[in-house]
């Protein structure tokens, strides 16, 4: 990669890239993903048991919560 100045009289510099994988970062962004996947199937077990009730009268109801969920978990 060459990273040159703003201007024609600055030096350009040749740099190289390094990528660094993390066993630690890789082990803690799967254990949040778990998470994150268990706390969806409870929020679709709660909506499947809460069918046909006080919140969940009609299929748009529970359209709109499943977006929801799919959005946020």
């Amino acid at each position: 990669m060459v990273l040159t100045g703003k201007t024609k009289s600055d030096l350009a510099l040749d740099l190289r890239r390094v990528f660094v994988w993390s066993s630690a970062r890789a082990g803690a962004a799967d254990n949040a993903r778990a998470k994150k996947l268990e706390r969806a199937r409870e929020d679709l077990e709660r909506l499947g048991r809460g069918l046909s009730g006080r919140y969940y009268r009609t299929e748009k109801h529970v359209t709109d919560r499943i977006a929801v969920i799919a959005k946020h978990r």
